[in-house]
């Protein structure tokens, strides 16, 4: 009742709360959905539930949709069978946390720093550790997997390969991490966007991401791209820019030219229009 009363001449919905559509008029409603992964990956009865309160009944309210990427708008249009363009794409912004550091050298004489970013099973950990345990019986590897490591699942490793599991950080401390590490592994099976990638070009560390969308657009030439589902096409990305430091210094290059389009400023005026377009 408090939220119905007191509402705004735009109400716009982010995040996992999108059925709080049903309490708000529907004039001047917008809803930005990032991904659909809780609706595909639920069966019976959730999925329905999920589908209705989630997606479909705040889609039909909303005078307009957002979305993150052309990858998760596709997916929104087939799912919900709503009109293309009632739908945005409008990516996320890069936090400002996330400032260039000049790059730490990759040397196969030291220990090479990989920063893994999340731990939830698209994120393809399992595939990734395999690359790396290929890869650390020629070199020294260092590997920081950002999120709680669940240490039930059985990780496979060959004892060589240094791991590190931080949790819980302040911004500016993930940041820092991203400044600490030579380059970032993110080859997930599934993304709505890819933020991280976004982070390390903005940081200038090389990425090794999948050859997926909506991955590939959002790296646009700054990243070394693999096949996710394979953990030698994966080893191979690493083991390309370990030993290629003139690719990852183009690789960086490309990274932060392509990352100032995602500035706060940018993507503030791409809203600013999808709002004024119905004024």
């Amino acid at each position: 009742m408090h939220m119905y009363v007191h509402q705004g001449q735009i109400n716009h919905i982010v995040g996992d709360v999108t059925y709080l559509a049903l309490f708000l008029k529907r004039r001047n409603l917008y809803i930005t959905i990032h991904d659909l992964n809780i609706f595909e990956n639920s069966v019976g009865i959730k999925k329905f539930l999920i589908g209705m309160l989630w997606y479909q009944i705040p889609i039909n309210r909303a005078q307009r949709i957002s979305t993150v990427s052309d990858f998760t708008k596709e997916a929104i249009v087939s799912q919900f069978n709503i009109s293309p363009c009632r739908v945005y794409v409008i990516p996320n912004p890069i936090n400002s946390a996330f400032k260039f550091v000049e790059k730490r050298p990759i040397s196969t004489r030291r220990t090479v720093n990989i920063l893994q970013i999340g731990t939830k099973e698209n994120k393809n950990i399992e595939r990734c550790m395999v690359a790396l345990n290929k890869l650390s019986d020629r070199y020294r590897l260092r590997l920081t997997v950002l999120g709680r490591l669940d240490h039930k699942r059985d990780l496979p490793s060959n004892g060589t390969l240094e791991i590190v599991n931080k949790w819980d950080l302040s911004l500016n401390d993930v940041a820092a991490l991203y400044q600490e590490s030579h380059l970032i592994l993110f080859a997930s099976t599934y993304e709505g966007f890819g933020m991280p990638i976004l982070e390390a070009q903005a940081v200038g560390r090389p990425v090794v991401t999948s050859n997926l969308e909506p991955m590939r657009t959002v790296a646009g030439k700054g990243a070394f791209l693999v096949n996710p589902w394979s953990s030698a096409d994966i080893a191979r990305g690493i083991e390309t820019l370990i030993t290629n430091p003139q690719l990852a210094d183009y690789l960086v290059e490309s990274g932060l030219k392509n990352s100032k389009q995602y500035s706060l400023q940018k993507i503030a005026e791409r809203y600013s229009a999808m709002y004024q377009a119905n004024s």
